[in-house]
């Protein structure tokens, strides 16, 4: 089934938003009321079931989005991360770490190891110090990052995440491999960009948080009840 996101996400955000408005601004239908919808006059009976509507709105809205926004799509993050996590960085890490975070503790190191992309890479040609793009940070962190290149093609990766990061005027991620031809590469992304994406990651998300927040509000009161109810039966309990 093909879905328009930004479709769905509108209606995410419109139902989080009338539903905030409606708890916050404390706003009471009078019953009985003729209201004019398309022309067709309509009578309003049972005004408190309105937010319970706008709830089952936001709840729906926020699964489907997580559905098709996340799970059936790759998000912004999803595609940095992914790029990163294929990336191979000189660190400061225990030697050898690389092997274990590429194929897990249980491996026996062997004089070879072959990556995800199909290469070969011997022991020896890794570098004393290596740390896997994983444990790279994807908001803060250093600027500039010295690249492992030991893939088939290990430009793309790389040329992706720098597109994959927001751009500004005299700020954007960029990568130079000129440092040592065919075996280096340095890759810069600035603390600017760094931000971007988390300001670009917390708007795309927004579907779901904000429906979230709607949600407890909505069902702050039950909950504050609940808990005033769990209080009691503790100490009851507790005096007993």
């Amino acid at each position: 089934m093909d879905i328009d996101l930004e479709k769905l996400r509108r209606f995410c955000l419109t139902s989080a938003l009338v539903l905030t408005t409606y708890l916050w601004a404390d706003i009471t239908l009078a019953t009985n009321q003729a209201v004019t919808i398309l022309g067709v006059p309509m009578t309003v009976k049972r005004s408190d079931l309105l937010p319970a509507g706008l709830a089952m709105a936001c709840l729906l809205g926020a699964l489907r989005f997580i559905y098709y926004g996340f799970l059936r799509t790759d998000s912004p993050y999803r595609i940095r991360r992914d790029r990163m996590n294929r990336l191979i960085a000189f660190s400061g890490s225990t030697p050898g770490k690389i092997v274990r975070d590429l194929y897990g503790d249980q491996r026996e190191m062997s004089a070879d190891y072959e990556l995800s992309q199909g290469d070969t890479v011997l022991l020896e040609e890794l570098p004393q110090y290596t740390l896997a793009g994983k444990h790279l940070w994807m908001y803060f962190g250093q600027s500039e990052i010295r690249l492992r290149r030991l893939f088939t093609d290990p430009l793309r990766d790389v040329s992706e995440l720098v597109d994959a990061f927001p751009k500004y005027r005299n700020a954007r991620a960029s990568i130079d491999n000129s440092a040592v031809p065919g075996r280096e590469a340095l890759l810069t992304i600035p603390f600017r960009c760094r931000t971007s994406a988390l300001f670009e990651d917390l708007d795309y998300s927004a579907p779901v948080w904000l429906n979230a927040f709607a949600l407890l509000l909505y069902e702050w009161p039950s909950l504050k009840r609940l808990w005033v109810l769990a209080t009691v039966v503790v100490s009851t309990r507790w005096v007993s």
